[in-house]
């Protein structure tokens, strides 16, 4: 994936929602789908294939609606998280 997206960029934007912590907006993200994506552009970042300020295009959800997202994206996958942590201004810059 990470080789596609260095020829051909992010084809598919990343959908994110709000990370909350007892309750509490964090002010990080996490990534209701497009996990490989990310794992992807994380690697080209570490190959310095892409610089770390690298714009990637986010598409913010509600938590509930990130739920329903990630299960029907996972629904096919043995091994299943609901979300994944990230935190976009550490390695990318939220267009």
């Amino acid at each position: 994936m990470a080789a596609l997206i260095a020829s051909q960029g992010l084809i598919h934007n990343l959908v994110v929602t709000l990370q909350l912590k007892k309750g509490k907006k964090t002010g990080k993200y996490e990534v209701a789908a497009g996990g490989h994506r990310l794992a992807a552009l994380d690697l080209l970042i570490a190959d310095r294939r892409l610089p770390k300020d690298h714009e990637v295009d986010c598409r913010v959800i509600g938590r509930r609606e990130a739920l329903e997202m990630t299960l029907s994206e996972n629904s096919g996958r043995e091994h299943m998280g609901i979300f994944l942590p990230i935190h976009l201004s550490d390695t990318h810059a939220m267009a």
